[in-house]
Formats: structure tokens, sequence, C-alpha cells
């Protein structure tokens, strides 16, 4: 029991920093999904126009464990609701306009796409 509401904390706390950065909309770690996706809702019109905030995401996970997959989409995608984030996100993903391959300060590779890839391979094996 502790440790449960000791996690809630940390994610509630997690959420709570993500949401502070400018450009976000909005964050979810749905619990369906074992708290292993991070969804965010970022505030955009067009493409590349979400790098700002997705910049200072990067930067967020300089200091702490990022999920295994984070996924981001518009702010017209309810991320409370994994169907239609997910549905968002396969349905209007174009690798050439969408993927980013950033890095950490330290030059440590920070991607979505990498992470979600990793996280695909690992459940395959």
């Amino acid at each position: 029991r502790a440790r449960a509401v000791r996690r809630a904390a940390v994610a509630r706390s997690l959420l709570d920093s993500i949401r502070a950065i400018p450009g976000v909309k909005d964050a979810a770690l749905p619990a369906d999904l074992a708290h292993s996706w991070l969804f965010v809702s970022i505030a955009k019109s067009a493409a590349h126009q979400a790098e700002p905030a997705v910049q200072a995401l990067v930067r967020h996970f300089t200091s702490v464990k990022p999920p295994p997959t984070i996924l981001i989409v518009g702010p017209d995608v309810d991320i409370h609701d994994i169907d239609q984030a997910l549905f968002h996100w396969c349905a209007n993903f174009d690798f050439g306009r969408d993927a980013s391959f950033l890095s950490t300060p330290d030059g440590a590779p920070l991607s979505a796409l990498f992470e979600a890839l990793k996280g695909l391979v690992e459940e395959r094996a």
C-alpha cells in the first residue's frame, strides 16, 4: 500500500512538472498501460510547430528518467482516452515529418520513436 501511494505521488509530480512546460496542454500516464507510456498533448496547428515544447520535454528528462514510450499528439486529442490517443497517433504519424531524433545535453540519444521501437523489440524478444 505504501509503495502504491509513493508511486502515485511520483507520477503526479512528474505530470505536474510536464504540464508546466510551455506549449504542453496536458500529460497523462495511463494506468491501463502500466504507467510505461507518457501521453503528451501539445498546443500546435502545423508540422514542426511543437519542436520548442519537445525540446523542453527532452531537457526535462535529463534530470528524471523518462517512461519507456512517449507519445506526443496535438491539442485536439483526448490523451485520457487511450484508444483515441493511439488511433490519432497511428493514423496521423508521418515518419519524415514527425520523427525527431534528439539528444540530451550530455549527448545521450532521446527520441519518442526510438523508445517506442526499443519497447516493441524488447516485448518480442
